[in-house]
């Protein structure tokens, strides 16, 4: 009867053990509040609910089934015989008039062969889906507040860098232009300076407009509203292995539905046995000899047996259509198992790729600034022309922008395997 239930709390265990990272207060924080407040969550909340219901009511099917009554029926005629000398006559009535009938019965069941016993444990391992379900969709959510939360520090990160971007090409107009009114510069250099700063200022404007996109979707998941990330840096970065996804909570769940389907054939396969019920009941009641007014205190109990004999082949098909549920949900599972094995290496393929490139990026970083500074010294000496130097910002720029891409792609890729496997940090 908890097999379901331990099986889904060693899902959680492991997940716990999986979990290699921690994630900041902040990030923490954020999953909570989407937790509170996603209307998602209440509505598998309420289907948890439903099923647990469900459990309680095939267990009644087990408790007994009282039920009251009082009835009046007025009858005419009534059975009656007259005897005696003429003119002396009596009649006897064996029934009066006025019938009065009050009191309380009981039906319940003695043994049914395992049906009931069966309807409870199919309810059971149904509720134990919807709770995982439920968990299920919180895991996901958590994560997907985690994707867009490093995508707001990405994105504040890259504006940042923008800004320093901005700064330097502001300085190298405002350069350009001294020269050019000096003679010492070209009227082409002041423009290729004025079209690098507007293009890097639509960027700018380009990573706003995301920020804010961003904004919109994690206040759908958690009603924080214009949220500003206040970390900068991607605290996932260490991948671990995803060889083991036994505590994925998708795989799980798929497996989890095998059981209950054949939990279902269990239960058709009983479908024609018979059931052996009690009855009784007590009260009070007239109509009984010799005082038919009188009303008088009665009891009775018995037993009874239903035994279907025919019922048009439905047994069948019910246990056939049980059984075609039984084959989906496996190759739902195997399916589902496949996928996860694929997104698994993939995840670690693009966490591999993104090291690798991260491994260059810093010394890429640093050669892009060398050259913006021999840029700069050459035109500020006049012996080298600007677009040297527009052309070292931009390598720069890109050169940056590309690091915090390998961060974020590398985080993002740890974050899939952590899902995959089954990891928490909140």
């Amino acid at each position: 009867m908890k097999k379901l239930s331990i099986f889904f709390a060693f899902i959680l265990s492991v997940g716990f053990a999986n979990a290699q990272q921690t994630a900041n207060p902040e990030l923490v924080s954020l999953v909570q509040k989407a937790f509170d407040y996603y209307p998602r969550f209440r509505e598998l909340e309420a289907a948890a609910q439903s099923a647990t219901i469900k459990v309680d009511m095939a267990r009644g099917q087990q408790l007994p089934v009282v039920t009251s009554q009082a009835s009046f029926q007025y009858v005419w005629p009534v059975a009656e015989v007259s005897f005696g000398s003429p003119g002396q006559e009596q009649t006897l009535r064996f029934q009066p008039h006025d019938n009065y009938n009050i009191g309380l019965s009981t039906t319940g069941l003695i043994f049914d062969f395992g049906k009931t016993k069966a309807q409870i444990q199919k309810a059971i391992a149904e509720a134990e889906v919807s709770k995982g379900t439920l968990e299920a969709q919180r895991h996901a959510i958590a994560y997907q507040v985690a994707q867009v939360y490093y995508g707001l520090v990405f994105l504040k990160k890259s504006v940042e860098t923008q800004d320093d971007l901005l700064k330097s090409l502001q300085a190298n107009q405002d350069l350009v232009s001294t020269k050019n009114r000096l003679g010492d510069a070209l009227e082409l250099d002041l423009l290729n300076a004025q079209v690098a700063l507007a293009n890097a200022q639509n960027r700018r404007t380009d990573l706003l407009s995301s920020i804010e996109k961003q904004q919109s979707l994690l206040a759908m998941l958690t009603g924080e509203e214009a949220f500003s990330p206040s970390g900068k840096t991607f605290d996932f970065q260490s991948v671990g292995t995803a060889s083991n996804l036994s505590a994925n909570l998708e795989l799980a769940i798929a497996q989890a539905k095998i059981g209950v389907a054949q939990k279902e054939i269990d239960l058709n396969r009983k479908y024609l046995r018979p059931t052996l019920n009690y009855n009784g009941g007590l009260g009070f009641r007239n109509a009984y000899q010799p005082n038919i007014q009188e009303m008088r205190f009665n009891w009775g109990a018995g037993v009874g047996i239903n035994y279907p004999l025919y019922v048009g082949g439905r047994d069948r098909q019910q246990l056939s259509l049980s059984e075609l549920n039984l084959n989906a949900a496996k190759a739902a599972a195997e399916g589902m198992s496949a996928s996860l094995r694929s997104e698994a290496a993939q995840a670690q393929s693009d966490a591999k790729a993104s090291r690798a490139k991260l491994a260059n990026s810093e010394a890429v970083i640093q050669q892009a600034k060398t050259a913006l500074r021999l840029a700069e010294v050459r035109f500020q000496n006049g012996v080298g022309p600007n677009t040297d130097v527009l052309t070292a910002h931009s390598n720069l720029e890109q050169a940056q922008l590309q690091t915090l891409q390998y961060e974020y792609q590398l985080c993002l890729a740890v974050l899939a395997v952590e899902r995959l496997v089954g990891g928490r940090f909140w």
